[in-house]
């Protein structure tokens, strides 16, 4: 099993592998992805604690998954790389936080001494030397 954190996607193999059932707002849009978000809390009797979010604010779910039942994991890392936000629906488009992401793809250098210097670009970081 790969490194699982916070914030993390993942694709799970069906609805049975969530620990409990689904709210009824989720069960119309819950079966199209079958993706959850990783939360901060701790795991519980081995299993991955997840969220399911719908298109309201207040809908919110919170659950557990056994890691068996994991498919993917995408990185909120790998989001930004693959510039996800462009493939969402127009509604997503418009949001904040989508609208901010592209910010995201600018690289800064960070001087470290005289010779050398990080250079962070996409969440990469490079070790440069410089003349």
């Amino acid at each position: 099993m790969v490194e699982i954190n916070p914030h993390d996607l993942l694709k799970i193999d069906s609805i049975s592998a969530l620990s409990e059932e689904l709210p009824s707002w989720a069960n119309s849009i819950f079966p199209n992805s079958l993706t959850v978000v990783v939360r901060r809390s701790p795991m519980r009797a081995g299993r991955i604690p997840v969220g399911v979010r719908g298109m309201k604010r207040e809908h919110r779910f919170a659950t557990y998954v056994d890691p068996k039942d994991v498919l993917k994991v995408t990185t909120p890392y790998e989001l930004v790389e693959r510039k996800a936000w462009k493939k969402t629906i127009p509604e997503r488009q418009i949001l904040p936080a989508i609208k901010a992401l592209p910010k995201l793809m600018k690289f800064y250098i960070i001087i470290i001494g005289e010779s050398v210097a990080v250079l962070v670009l996409n969440w990469q970081l490079v070790l440069v030397q410089l003349k």
